[in-house]
C-alpha cells in the first residue's frame, strides 16, 4: 500500500541531501574566494564557518557580516562573482570548487572543522589533486578530535544542572583528577544548546582570575557533542559553609569562635566580589550568582563556577572611581571577552526571567533583559550576603510566580527582622546592594567589597551614615590612651572642687529660705491681679484677630477658587498646578472648620473644590488620591442634603461624585466595587428626574450612569443586561426636549448621545454580530459628532469623540469588506486626531486614539491580500508603535496601554515578516512578548482584559509559526486556549469569542502539522469543526454565514488531507524513515482514537510494524536501545491488531451480510499475514498467537465497532 510512497520519500531524501551538498559547496566557494581576494582574513573565515556549522539555515555571508568581517558592498560583489563562477562551470558548485587554485594554505584550518558537509565539500577543492598531476600527494581528511576516553577517562558522576552534567575524570596526560562537563543527552543534539555550552566554556576559560575555575581543555565527541575539562575543586560550596555556620553558631553570635567564622565567610565573600568585578571589567555578566555557585577550596581558594547563564555585553562596566591613596598597582584594563561560540545561538527571550528566582534582581525577575547591567550581579551579591547574615534566602515561597512578583517589587524581610543579632552596618550594606532600582545599588562589586572591608576594619560604611554618638564612641575607641588619661585628670579636679563647695552651699541655703518665706504672700496677691487684667485684654484682642483671620481666609479662598476655575488652568497640561491649588483651597476650608463654625456656602464650596481636586488627580493618574477626594465630596454633599433637603443641588453633587468614582473603578477593572456607587447615583438621578422631569441636565447624567452600568455588565460577561443598559441610555437622551434646554445642556445631551450610540454599535459589532444595526447606530453617532464639531471646533472632548467614532465606523465598513469607505473614515479620523494633537500635545487619551487610528489604517487590507504592503501602511503601524511605547512608559500601571502596545508590536512584526525583514520581525515579537508579560502580571479576569489578551496571544502565535518558532507558537497557543476557555465561561454566547476559539483550533492544527504530529492535528481539526459550527449558530449576516460555510469546507478538506495522508500516503511511515520512532509511535496510537474507525487500528499497526522494521535496520542505534525499541514498536503493533479484532474489524474471515453491515469490510488473518508491512512481526510468538486466536474465536461479545477501547480493552495478549 505504501511501497510507492516509500520510494517517493527515498527520492525526496536524496534530493534534500543533494541540495544540502550544493549549498555547502557554494558557501565554501564563497569563503575561499573572500580570503583569496583579501575581503576577509582566514581566521575570520574559520570563525564564520564554525558559526555556520551551528546554524546552516543562514548563508555563510550572513555569518561573516554578523561578526563585522564583510561589508555589504563587498558581500554583494562576492555573491555576483560566485554566481558567475558557478555558471561558468555548468551550474555546478562542486566543479567550481575543483577549478580553484591555491587552496592549500586554508586546507588545514578548514580540515579542523568537524562537520560532514564541510569535509565533503573540502574534498572537491582543487588542491586535493592539482590539475595535470595525477600522482600528486592526496591530503587525508582531518582526524576527528579525541574523545574524552582517549585523554580523559570518566571515573564517576559528580553533579548535574539544567543543561549539563559534571563527572570526575582522570587526565591521562597529566595523571590528575579533573571535572569534565558535557551536555545532558536530551540537549546533546540541540544546536542552540551546543552553542550556549561552548560559549560557557569560552567565557570560563577566558576569565583568567584566581576566583574563576580554570579550564584545562575543550573538545568534542566524534558526533560533534562538546565537552570541556576544568579543575576539580575539593571542598564545600558557600551554601554548605553558611548552613553549617548557622547550625553550629550560638544564636547571640557572642562566642569568639562564631565571630571568627562570620569574618571568614565575609572574607570569602570579598573574594567573590573581586572575581565578579574582574568579569565586569571584561564585559561579562554572571547572571546566576548564589551561594551554591561559589566553591570554597580546602586551602583558602574561593571560586565562582557555573557561568552557563553568563552574558557578554560587548562593553565593559564603567570602572568605579577609586580614591585609595594606598593602591599598590595601577589599573590596567584587559581586552573585552568576545566569545565566538555563542554567536549562532538564539538570543535569550525578552520577558523571560533567567537565573535563580530568590537571588535574581528585580529587572531579571521582570524579564527586562535589555536593561541588565553590572548592577544585576551586585543585587545577586547582596542576596548572597543576605544568606550569610540570616541563614536563609531572601525569598522562600514555594510558588515561583509569587517569588518573581515579590522580587520585582523589591519585597523581602530585612536581615535584622529575620535575625536581630545581625550588625546594623552589615544590614545596611546588604539592603543597599539589594535596592529595587539599579541606580541605588553599589556602582560596582568593588565598591560593595570596600564597604565590607570597612566594616571588618571597624571603620564607617557608606551605606550607614553615623550619628554623633556613634562617631564619638568610634573616636574614643580609636584614641583609648588619650581618653583614659584625660578622664583621670578631670576626676582629680572634680573631687577637690566638690570639697570646697560643700560648706559654702550650706550657708547660702539658710539665707535663701528666709527670704522666700517673707515674699511668698506678696507675690501671690500681685500675680492674681495681673492675671485678671491680662485675661480681659486678651479676650478683646482674640475676638478682633479671629474676625480678621476669617476675612483674610475667605479672600484667599476666593482668589484660589477663581484661579483654579480659570480657562488657562482648565486646559490639559495644567493638571498638576490645578491639583495643587485645589488642594490648598481644601486645606483652607479644613482649617476654617477647626477654628470657627462653617457656613452653608463654605461647606458647599469645599465640596466643589474636592470634586475638582478628584478630577485633577484622576487626569494625573493619582487614582487613590482621586478616589479619596471624591469620597470626601460625597460625604460633604450628603451632609448638606440632609441639613438642607430643599436644595436639590446637594443631592446632584453627591450623585455626580459617586458616578465619577464608578467610572474610575470601571476603567481600572474594579467592577465589583463600582456597583455600590452606580446604584447610589442611579437612585439619586431617578429621584431628581421625578422632581424635575424636564431638566435636561438630570437626564444627561442619568443616561451617563446607564452607560456606565452597561460597560460594567459587559466587563463581567453579562451581555443581556449590558445591551439593555446601553439602550436605556439612548432612550433617555433621545427623550430630552432640547427646545427647553440651555445651549450648554443641548451640547451635553447630544455629545452623550453620540457616545452612547457608538458604544452600542461597538457592542453590536463585537459581541452580538448584528452588523447592520451596528452600521446604522455608528452612522447616527458620526452625524451628531460632526455637527457638534462644526459648531465648536475648540471643544477637545467633542473632537476626540468624533475621531473615535470615525475609527469605529471604519472598523464596521472593513468588517463588511467596504474597504474604500473604511479608508475614508480612517483618513477623516486621522485628520481630526492629528489636528487635535497639534493644538493640545501630550494629552494621553488623544495620543492613544491617534495610535489606534494609525493602527487601523495600517492593517486595513482586502480579503485576498496577505497584508497592506504599501509604504503608507507600514508607516501607520510604525507610528502606532512609537506612540504606544511612549504612553506605556509614561503610564506603566495602566493595563490597557500595555495591551494596546503589545497589539501594535505584534501587528508590526507581522508586517515586517511579510516584507522579508525577519530580524526586525523577531525583535518586535520579543518586544511584544515582554509587553504582554507586564500586562499579564497586573491583569484581571474581566472580559476586556481576557479578550485583548487572547487576541494578542493568537497574533503572537501566528507570527511565531510563520518565523518557524514552532515551540514558541505552541506555548502561546496553549496560553490563548486558557484565556479563551475563561472567556467562554464568562460570556458563552459572544460571536467574537466563538470566532476566536475557531481560529485558535485552526492555528493549533497547522502548528501540529508543521511538527509532523498529524494525528494530533486531525484531532484539533475535529475541534475546529465544532467551533465553526458554534460560529454558525451565532451568525446572522448573510456574508458571515457564507464565511462560516467556507470555514466548514476548510475544516473538512484539511481533515480529509490529514486522514488520507496517514491511511494511503504513508505519512506515519515517513516519520520512521527519518528515525523519529517515538513520534511515529505516538501518532500511530492516537490516530484510531481520533478518527473513531476500527479499520484505522490496522493502519496504526502497519505504521508501527514498519517502524519496528526500520529500527531493526538502523545502524545508528545502540544494541540495547535498538532491541528495546523494536520490542516496544512490535508489541504496540500487535496490540493495535488485537483491538481491531475486539472491535470487529479483524475477523476469522471477511465480513458479509449483517456482520459486514455492522462492522464494515473486515480483514482476515490471512490478509494480515500477506501484508508486507507486517513482515517484521512474523517471527514473533505474540503475533502468531493472536492470529491463531482470531481464527478460532469470534470477537468478545462486549466489543463494539468503535476505535475508542472500553475499560479493560487496553490490556492485550501482546502485553
Amino acid at each position: 500500500m505504501v511501497s510507492s510512497g516509500r520510494l517517493s520519500r527515498f527520492s525526496n531524501h536524496a534530493a534534500i541531501a543533494a541540495m544540502t551538498s550544493a549549498a555547502t559547496d557554494r558557501n565554501l566557494l564563497f569563503g575561499i574566494l573572500a580570503v583569496q581576494m583579501d575581503f576577509v582574513r582566514s581566521e575570520q573565515l574559520i570563525a564564520a564557518m564554525n558559526a555556520w556549522v551551528l546554524d546552516k539555515g543562514r548563508p555563510l555571508g550572513d555569518h561573516l557580516s554578523a561578526i563585522g568581517a564583510l561589508p555589504a558592498d563587498a558581500r554583494q560583489l562576492l555573491d555576483a562573482l560566485v554566481d558567475k563562477h558557478i555558471a561558468l562551470h555548468g551550474g555546478r558548485a562542486d566543479a567550481s570548487l575543483a577549478a580553484l587554485s591555491s587552496v592549500e594554505p586554508l586546507r588545514q584550518s578548514l580540515a579542523d572543522i568537524v562537520d560532514g558537509d564541510v569535509q565533503t565539500s573540502l574534498a572537491h577543492a582543487a588542491a586535493l589533486t592539482p590539475r595535470g598531476d595525477r600522482h600528486a600527494t592526496v591530503a587525508m581528511p582531518a582526524r576527528t578530535p579525541a574523545a574524552p576516553s582517549q585523554r580523559f577517562r570518566i571515573l564517576r558522576p559528580h553533579a548535574a544542572g539544567g543543561l549539563g552534567k559534571v563527572s570526575v575524570a582522570r587526565d591521562n596526560e597529566l595523571n590528575r583528577e579533573v571535572a569534565l562537563k558535557e551536555l545532558h543527552d536530551r540537549h546533546a543534539d540541540n544546536l542552540d544548546s551546543r552553542a550556549r555550552f561552548l560559549q560557557e566554556a569560552e567565557i570560563t576559560g577566558g576569565l583568567e582570575h584566581p576566583g574563576v575555575v580554570p579550564i584545562y581543555g575543550l573538545g568534542q565527541y566524534a558526533d560533534g557533542r562538546p565537552f570541556y575539562a576544568m579543575r576539580f575543586i575539593r571542598g564545600d560550596s558557600l551554601a554548605q559553609a553558611i548552613d553549617r555556620f548557622h547550625r553550629e553558631a550560638d544564636p547571640s553570635w557572642r562566642q569568639p569562635a562564631d565571630v571568627l567564622q562570620l569574618r571568614r565567610l565575609l572574607s570569602r565573600f570579598l573574594d567573590v566580589c573581586n572575581a565578579i568585578d574582574y568579569a565586569h571589567s571584561r564585559g561579562v555578566l554572571h547572571r546566576d550568582l548564589k551561594p551554591g555557585n561559589i566553591m570554597l577550596g580546602q586551602y583558602g581558594e574561593t571560586l565562582v563556577v557555573d557561568w552557563g547563564l553568563a552574558k557578554p555585553q560587548g562593553e565593559a562596566e564603567p570602572a568605579a572611581a577609586t580614591d585609595d591613596p594606598n593602591a599598590t598597582l595601577p589599573h590596567q584594563s584587559e581586552p573585552l571577552l568576545r566569545p565566538q561560540s555563542g554567536s549562532g545561538s538564539a538570543p535569550t527571550q525578552m520577558g523571560a526571567a533567567i537565573g535563580t528566582p530568590a537571588f535574581m534582581s528585580p529587572e531579571q525577575a521582570a524579564g527586562r533583559l535589555d536593561v541588565l547591567s553590572g548592577a544585576s550581579d551586585v543585587y545577586s551579591l547582596g542576596a548572597t550576603l543576605y544568606v550569610i547574615l540570616t541563614g536563609r534566602a531572601p525569598q522562600e515561597d514555594d510558588d515561583l510566580g509569587v517569588v518573581l512578583q515579590r522580587v520585582a517589587r523589591g519585597e523581602f524581610p530585612k536581615p535584622r527582622s529575620v535575625k536581630p543579632v545581625v550588625p546594623r552596618g552589615l544590614e545596611a550594606i546588604c539592603l543597599k546592594a539589594m535596592a529595587l532600582q539599579p541606580r541605588d545599588r553599589y556602582p560596582s562589586p568593588r565598591k560593595l567589597a570596600d564597604d565590607i572591608e570597612a566594616w571588618l576594619a571597624d571603620e564607617p560604611v557608606s551605606a550607614l551614615p553615623e550619628s554623633i554618638p556613634a562617631q564619638t564612641a568610634r573616636w574614643i575607641k580609636n584614641h583609648r590612651t588619650l581618653v583614659t588619661s584625660g578622664v583621670a585628670m578631670a576626676l582629680v579636679a572634680i573631687v577637690a572642687l566638690a570639697a570646697g563647695n560643700v560648706q559654702l552651699r550650706a550657708a547660702n541655703d539658710r539665707e535663701r529660705d528666709a527670704k522666700t518665706a517673707a515674699l511668698a504672700a506678696q507675690a501671690a496677691a500681685e500675680k492674681a491681679l495681673k492675671q485678671a487684667e491680662a485675661a480681659q485684654a486678651e479676650s478683646q484682642r482674640q475676638a478682633t484677630r479671629n474676625n480678621a483671620l476669617l476675612d483674610l481666609a475667605r479672600k484667599s479662598l476666593d482668589r484660589y477658587e477663581t484661579l483654579s476655575k480659570s480657562e488657562l488652568l482648565a486646559s490639559y497640561g495644567m493638571e498638576s498646578l490645578r491639583s495643587d491649588l485645589l488642594a490648598a483651597a481644601v486645606e483652607f476650608y479644613d482649617s476654617l472648620a477647626a477654628q470657627t463654625d462653617q457656613t452653608e456656602k463654605s461647606r458647599r464650596d469645599r465640596g466643589e473644590a474636592l470634586f475638582r481636586l478628584g478630577n485633577a488627580n484622576w487626569q494625573l493618574g493619582r487614582m487613590d488620591d482621586a478616589r479619596q477626594a471624591y469620597e470626601q465630596a460625597i460625604a460633604q454633599f450628603q451632609q448638606l442634603a440632609r441639613e438642607f433637603p430643599d436644595n436639590l443641588a446637594y443631592r446632584h453633587g453627591g450623585a455626580v461624585n459617586a458616578a465619577n468614582v464608578a467610572e474610575m473603578l470601571i476603567d481600572n477593572r474594579a467592577t465589583t466595587d463600582a456597583e455600590r456607587y452606580l446604584s447610589e447615583a442611579a437612585t439619586t438621578f431617578d429621584h431628581l428626574r421625578e422632581l424635575e422631569p424636564g431638566d435636561a441636565g438630570y437626564a444627561a447624567r442619568r443616561a451617563y450612569v446607564a452607560s456606565l452600568a452597561g460597560e460594567r455588565f459587559r466587563q463581567l460577561g453579562q451581555m443581556e443586561p449590558a445591551v439593555a443598559s446601553f439602550n436605556q441610555a439612548i432612550e433617555i437622551l433621545q427623550s430630552v426636549d432640547l427646545s427647553r434646554a440651555t445651549p450648554e445642556q443641548s451640547v451635553d445631551v447630544r455629545f452623550r448621545l453620540a457616545r452612547a450610540l457608538n458604544q452600542l454599535a461597538v457592542f453590536e459589532l463585537e459581541v452580538l454580530w448584528k452588523f447592520a444595526q451596528a452600521g446604522d447606530h455608528v452612522r447616527q453617532a458620526v452625524q451628531i459628532a460632526r455637527t457638534l464639531h462644526e459648531e465648536d471646533r475648540d471643544n477637545i472632548e467633542v473632537a476626540h469623540t468624533l475621531a473615535q467614532i470615525l475609527r469605529q465606523s471604519g472598523d464596521i465598513e472593513a468588517r463588511e469588506f467596504r474597504l474604500d469607505a473604511a479608508r475614508m473614515a480612517y483618513d477623516e479620523g486621522l485628520a481630526v486626531a492629528v489636528a487635535l494633537d497639534r493644538s493640545h500635545p501630550d494629552v494621553p487619551h488623544i495620543r492613544q486614539e491617534l495610535a489606534e487610528l494609525h493602527q487601523s489604517a495600517g492593517v486595513l487590507h482586502g480579503p485576498l491580500e496577505d497584508a497592506n504592503l504599501t509604504p503608507a501602511g507600514l508607516e501607520h503601524q510604525e507610528q502606532a508603535v512609537a506612540i504606544g511605547r511612549d504612553l506605556a512608559n509614561k503610564f506603566p500601571q495602566q493595563i490597557d496601554r500595555q495591551l494596546a502596545l503589545a497589539r501594535y508590536e505584534a501587528s508590526l512584526a507581522d508586517a515586517y515578516r511579510y516584507r522579508g525583514r525577519a530580524d526586525d520581525a523577531r525583535r518586535l515579537i520579543e518586544d511584544a512578548r515582554e509587553t504582554l508579560a507586564r500586562a499579564s502580571a497586573g491583569g484581571g479576569e474581566n472580559f476586556d482584559f481576557l479578550f485583548s489578551l487572547a487576541n494578542l496571544q493568537l497574533q503572537l502565535a501566528n507570527v511565531s509559526r510563520e518565523t518557524s518558532e514552532l515551540d514558541a507558537s505552541l506555548e502561546v497557543l496553549a496560553e490563548a486556549r486558557r484565556s479563551i476557555d475563561k472567556l467562554e465561561q464568562l460570556a458563552p454566547n459572544v460571536g467574537e469569542v466563538a470566532l476566536m476559539a475557531a481560529n485558535q483550533r485552526l492555528a493549533h492544527s497547522m502548528a501540529l502539522i508543521d511538527l509532523k504530529r498529524v494525528s494530533d492535528a486531525v484531532a484539533e481539526l475535529n475541534q475546529f469543526n465544532a467551533a465553526v459550527q458554534r460560529c454558525g449558530d451565532l451568525a446572522e449576516a448573510p456574508w458571515m454565514k457564507a464565511s462560516v460555510a467556507s470555514m466548514k469546507a476548510l475544516a473538512h478538506t484539511a481533515r480529509f488531507v490529514g486522514v488520507n495522508g496517514i491511511r494511503n500516503e504513508g505519512v506515519l511511515q515517513a516519520l520512521a524513515d527519518e528515525g523519529d520512532y517515538q513520534l511515529c509511535a505516538e501518532q500511530a496510537k492516537a490516530f484510531p482514537l481520533v478518527t473513531g474507525e476500527p479499520s484505522d487500528r490496522v493502519v496504526a499497526a502497519q505504521a508501527l510494524a514498519y517502524a519496528a522494521a526500520q529500527a531493526a535496520a538502523d545502524e545508528q542505534l545502540g544494541v540495547d536501545d535498538q532491541s528495546r525499541l523494536v520490542d516496544s514498536l512490535s508489541l504496540e503493533a500487535i496490540r493495535q491488531l488485537e483491538l481491531a479484532w475486539r472491535q470487529g474489524y479483524l475477523r476469522r474471515e471477511k465480513s458479509s451480510g449483517i456482520a459486514g453491515l455492522l462492522f464494515g469490510s473486515a480483514i482476515s488473518p490471512d490478509e494480515v499475514r500477506e501484508d508486507e508491512q507486517f513482515q517484521a512481526l512474523k517471527s514473533r510468538d505474540e503475533f502468531a498467537k493472536l492470529l491463531q486466536r482470531v481464527e478460532k474465536e469470534d470477537p468478545p461479545a462486549e466489543s463494539a465497532p468503535s476505535a475508542a477501547p472500553k475499560a479493560g480493552e487496553e490490556t492485550s495478549t501482546a502485553q
